[in-house]
């Protein structure tokens, strides 16, 4: 099978057990977007699960997945190299750190959304221009967007 996208979100009966499956080696699916928003149950465990055994993600949307914390969106990001979009909107525990971690680590990271977590807007602005400062400094993201998305944030650079 070649299914590369995948949406379970709003599934409320979707669990660790399960995205830890999705992740194994004998799972075969070349995912590369793997949508879980709102799947309520998930926890940091599933999320470990995909940086070990989906390294080649390009987009994941962990929207709502309220028991997700963001030292696991950090690990995230720095095992999925090529993860181009992370969505962790409705994420409380995500902190100024983590998104300040998650921005960094995520060399292939173009797009970030942030909305409705606790981060302010004066938080989510030091985000978007700590972020340029590092990729410009490191000479990385040529022609390349990065955009946050943030309540009352939407905000790009080339």
């Amino acid at each position: 099978m070649q299914l590369k996208y995948l949406s379970l979100a709003g599934c409320r009966a979707i669990t660790d057990a399960a995205v830890v499956e999705l992740a194994e080696p004998s799972c075969q699916l070349p995912l590369m977007h793997l949508c879980l928003g709102d799947c309520k149950l998930l926890t940091d465990k599933a999320v470990h699960a995909l940086a070990r055994g989906r390294p080649l993600l390009t987009s994941l949307e962990l929207d709502g997945c309220t028991s997700v914390t963001g030292e696991a969106a950090i690990a995230l990001v720095g095992k999925c190299e090529r993860l181009e979009t992370l969505c962790l909107a409705g994420i409380d525990a995500i902190m100024l750190t983590h998104a300040l971690q998650v921005a960094s680590a995520g060399t292939s990271l173009t797009c970030l959304d942030l909305r409705f977590t606790a981060l302010s807007y004066e938080e989510m602005r030091g985000v978007m221009d700590q972020t340029k400062r590092d990729r410009v400094n490191a000479g990385g993201m040529a022609k390349r967007e990065f955009t946050v998305f943030g309540e009352k944030l939407q905000h790009s650079w080339w």
